[in-house]
């Protein structure tokens, strides 16, 4: 019957994907026999740093306790700037090699057996550990705080959020200048049209220079303006989050300006 059907048919992809699965761990992964060897692999990956302390006696005891296990980290800030001690700064990743310190430690106060049997090689041996620490929490912060500036245009503070236009959630800001004169019914038009390939918020409240700021706030990287020269000649604003410079494009022609600009 049909129920039959469906289940060679989930079976059949199932399969399909294990072995797709089983071909990508295959080429993607990297068989590890040393700390060494592991150190070479992360740095491959994108950056490794050594320990580092910021120099003060309440940190110098416990980080030399801690170094005991071998404890490596990624630095938010460049290595040897303060905020890249172990104890007190920003630690965006940890990578600590234990070797056999916390195994040797549970042996030695529990007086229980914690080795392992490798019987291809006929022999006992305390395992070394390897603990990292990174996830999507830490990663999400470092994002903003990256990105989150303050700055002073016109006697007035603004505050911007400078994300890659790649990780922005809002792409393009859509705006109408004024709520009349038929300048939201193309402001919408325009918004339908480009929100089938980006992120956009439209916005029609307020004065244009807050609705800007407010979208400054939140990251997006461009933001285009409905105005009245838009009835004359179709065409609209275009204003950069970063250099706040505004230009004049085709409204017809948005999507493919976009494009362009977001791949440079």
């Amino acid at each position: 019957g049909i129920g039959e059907e469906s289940r060679k048919i989930l079976d059949t992809i199932q399969k399909d994907l294990f072995e797709k699965a089983k071909a990508f761990m295959a080429d993607n992964t990297k068989k590890i026999s040393s700390y060494d060897d592991f150190k070479e692999f992360y740095k491959s990956g994108g950056g490794f740093a050594e320990s580092h302390w910021c120099g003060s006696p309440e940190c110098e005891q416990e980080v030399q306790e801690e170094t005991k296990a071998t404890i490596r980290v990624i630095p938010f800030e460049q290595p040897g700037e303060k905020g890249s001690c172990i104890k007190c700064g920003k630690e965006l990743e940890g990578i600590h090699n234990r070797t056999d310190f916390d195994l040797q430690r549970h042996i030695e106060h529990s007086g229980k057996k914690l080795d392992y049997f490798d019987e291809k090689n006929n022999e006992r041996f305390v395992p070394y550990v390897i603990e990292t620490s990174a996830g999507v929490d830490r990663t999400t912060l470092t994002c903003l705080i990256d990105a989150y500036e303050e700055e002073e245009v016109k006697g007035e503070k603004r505050v911007v959020l400078k994300f890659s236009p790649k990780i922005a959630p809002i792409k393009v800001g859509i705006f109408p200048l004024v709520n009349k004169d038929g300048l939201p019914e193309i402001a919408e038009k325009i918004a339908e049209d480009i929100s089938k390939n980006f992120a956009i918020f439209y916005d029609s409240k307020g004065a244009i220079g807050r609705r800007y700021r407010r979208m400054d706030e939140a990251g997006t990287p461009f933001g285009i303006t409905v105005d009245h020269q838009t009835l004359e000649d179709g065409s609209v604003t275009l204003r950069d989050r970063d250099s706040m410079i505004q230009e004049r494009i085709a409204a017809e022609q948005a999507n493919s300006v976009l494009s362009e600009k977001f791949k440079s």
